[in-house]
């Protein structure tokens, strides 16, 4: 199913890894959003290039480090994220705090 929805989607195994990532950490650099997503640099690179020129995600500045760039999900991705489309987590169960 989910191979299908991805299909119909027009996107990647990468380009859900990272929209999921996104979707349940919010904005990253390139480097954390590699880490998180389990990916090579270079395939982050690509993907996320693509999934910027599809204006699924947006890239700007990090405030707190001048050198590295935040990518986050855009509006349109982000209304997607509230339907489970590309949440890896959100229907599991989180613990509770101690």
């Amino acid at each position: 199913m989910l191979h299908e929805r991805l299909d119909q989607a027009g996107a990647s195994g990468y380009d859900y890894r990272i929209l999921a990532v996104l979707a349940d950490l919010g904005p990253l650099s390139q480097a954390d959003l590699g880490r998180a997503a389990a990916l090579d640099r270079r395939d982050v690179t690509h993907t996320v290039r693509d999934l910027h020129a599809r204006e699924l995600v947006t890239r700007r500045p990090d405030p707190r480090d001048g050198r590295q760039t935040l990518v986050e999900l855009t509006t349109a991705a982000a209304r997607c994220s509230n339907d489970s489309t590309w949440s890896s987590t959100r229907s599991r169960p989180r613990s509770s705090p101690p």
